[in-house]
């Protein structure tokens, strides 16, 4: 056996439904080796359905090593607005930053997902598991 670290390796983390006013924030992983993010989805545990005023995204960020908020980096987002919907148990796939620098991790760096309300009242998330994937560098 090899001491590498695996090629790709897929990380879960499940997410607790947040009220339509509230937003949740949870650790996915810390990397275990330096790669880049290859992709990011989510699996409602009951549909989702966007609308333009009131809304809810979700983000995937690499908060570094220190795990500071301060210098979060985007990895990858979905707002979920008119027209973007999260059927239940079905993969919503997260759109990936457009900035190839982004997309890449550290050895240690924490990874998160944020589900934030947006507008006055935003949507519930009805929780659900997001899943990143990170390919070695």
């Amino acid at each position: 056996m090899s001491g590498q670290a695996p090629l790709t390796k897929t990380y879960s983390v499940i997410i607790p439904g947040a009220a339509a006013n509230a937003d949740f924030v949870a650790t996915i992983c810390a990397a275990e080796f330096a790669g880049t993010l290859t992709e990011a989805f989510y699996i409602a545990d009951t549909a989702i359905t966007g609308a333009n005023t009131e809304s809810r995204t979700l983000n995937i960020l690499n908060q570094g090593t220190d795990g500071a908020t301060g210098d979060a980096v985007t990895m990858a987002t979905t707002a979920f607005v008119s027209g973007t919907n999260a059927a239940q148990y079905h993969r919503t796939d997260l759109a990936l930053s457009s900035t190839a620098a982004n997309l890449d991790v550290e050895v240690g760096d924490v990874l998160t997902v944020q589900s934030l309300h947006v507008g006055t009242t935003g949507l519930a998330d009805p929780g659900g598991t997001v899943f990143v994937t990170l390919s070695r560098a």
